[in-house]
């Protein structure tokens, strides 16, 4: 069973959570543009910061 709870991954859920807790309290969470900018932007930044980190 140890090996299921594993495969959640729920450290990853907690960083995710983190991420979007701003818009969510920002009260756009429904704000269909504003949400997919957000998600953008986090997207680059991981990205960029994970990809800089190799070199």
């Amino acid at each position: 069973m140890k090996k299921y709870f594993n495969l959640l991954r729920v450290k990853h859920y907690i960083k995710n959570l983190l991420v979007f807790l701003p818009i969510f309290f920002s009260n756009n969470i429904f704000n269909k543009d504003k949400l997919i900018v957000s998600i953008a932007r986090i997207h680059y930044i991981f990205t960029t910061v994970f990809n800089s980190l190799y070199y």
